[in-house]
């Protein structure tokens, strides 16, 4: 394979790698703040 080719290959890898890590922070901070409010919910249910 050529030199070029390779590079390309790879410059490819690291950005799709960049995009799922992104993406996966995203959705952790999604799922953390949620589960954070069905708490604070219950929380809140209970000084009710």
């Amino acid at each position: 394979m050529p030199r070029k080719k390779i590079e390309k290959i790879k410059k490819g890898i690291k950005e799709e790698t960049r995009e799922i890590r992104d993406e996966t922070r995203e959705r952790l901070l999604g799922y953390v703040t949620g589960a954070f409010g069905v708490v604070a919910g219950f929380a809140w249910n209970e000084v009710i």
